[in-house]
C-alpha cells in the first residue's frame, strides 16, 4: 500500500510564540489519490505545495477550522506546510483572518507571495527550513500583542474560560473582544474556547488510562457526560471517540 509520509519541525525558538511548526507532506509519484481528514487544531496554516511534477509552486491558505476537513492529494504532490499558533499568522503576516473559518483560500498574504516568489528556489532546498526561519524573524513584532495574553490563558485552562472572565482580565468590553478574535483567530472568542477543549480532549484522548471512565475523562474537560464529549467528537472529526483511543469502547458507560 503506497502512503504518504508526513514530518514536522520546530520553528526557531523565537518563532514558538507564534508558529506551532514546519511540516511536509509527500506523496509518492506512483501513487493516484491519497484522501484524508485534517482536523481541527486551533491553528491556520499556509501550505505551498511544491509540485514535483511541474516544478512550480503554489500557496494556499488553511483558516482556522470548526470542523473536519476531507483532503486528498495526487502522486508527486510535495507539502511544505506553517502551522501557525492562534494569532500568529495575522502577526507576522499582518492579515486579517475574518471570514476565513472552514475555508481553504487560494490567495496568500501579500508579503509572502512576495517572498515566495523571490525565495522558491531556496524551498526547494536542504536549507528550506533556515529560510522560513530568516523569513519570519524578520517580521517579528516589536510588542506582544495582548490577544497572544489572551489565547495563553484559554489554552492554559483547556478552553474552559467565561467570555467574562477574559474581557475582565483584559479589561476590554465584549465587542472589543469578538472583533479582536475575528480579526486575528477568524472565530469569536466562545468559539474558540470550544476548539481548545475539543483539542485539549483530542490530544489526551489516546493516553486514557484503561482504568479511567470516559465519563470521568469527559468531566475533566468540561464535557457533562459521555454523550456531550461524543457529540463535540462527531461535530469536530466525524467520528466517535472510540476510534482515536484503544481504551475507550462505543458501548462505553460510566
Amino acid at each position: 500500500m503506497i502512503v504518504s509520509s508526513y514530518q514536522e519541525f520546530l520553528p526557531h525558538p523565537h518563532l514558538r510564540l507564534y508558529i506551532e511548526a514546519y511540516w511536509r507532506c509527500t506523496v509518492p509519484e506512483a501513487a493516484s489519490v491519497v484522501s484524508y481528514n485534517v482536523f481541527p487544531d486551533c491553528c491556520a496554516d499556509i501550505i505551498i505545495n511544491l509540485r514535483r511534477k511541474t516544478g512550480q509552486s503554489r500557496a494556499s491558505l488553511v483558516g482556522t477550522m470548526t470542523t473536519f476537513l476531507p483532503t486528498s492529494l495526487s502522486g508527486g504532490d510535495c507539502l511544505l506546510g506553517i502551522r501557525f499558533k492562534p494569532a500568529g499568522l495575522t502577526l507576522l503576516c499582518d492579515v486579517p483572518l475574518q471570514g476565513t473559518s472552514d475555508i481553504v483560500v487560494d490567495e496568500v498574504p501579500r508579503l509572502f507571495t512576495t517572498f515566495l516568489v523571490q525565495q522558491e528556489r531556496a524551498l526547494h532546498s536542504a536549507d528550506w527550513q533556515k529560510t522560513l526561519d530568516a523569513f519570519f524573524l524578520s517580521n517579528i513584532p516589536v510588542q506582544t500583542a495582548p490577544i497572544l495574553t489572551m489565547v495563553s490563558a484559554i489554552t492554559q485552562k483547556k478552553g474552559l474560560v467565561r467570555v467574562q472572565d477574559i474581557t475582565s482580565a483584559a479589561a476590554i468590553n465584549e465587542r472589543r473582544l469578538e472583533r479582536l478574535f475575528h480579526q486575528h483567530i477568524g472565530v469569536s472568542p466562545r468559539t474558540f474556547c470550544k476548539l481548545v477543549r475539543f483539542h485539549a480532549a483530542f490530544t489526551a484522548l489516546a493516553q486514557k488510562p484503561i482504568s479511567q471512565s470516559l465519563l470521568d475523562f469527559a468531566w475533566d474537560y468540561g464535557y457533562y457526560d459521555n454523550a456531550h464529549l461524543t457529540n463535540d467528537f462527531k461535530k469536530y472529526t466525524g467520528q466517535a471517540p472510540s476510534l482515536f483511543s484503544p481504551s475507550v469502547s462505543d458501548s462505553s458507560k460510566a
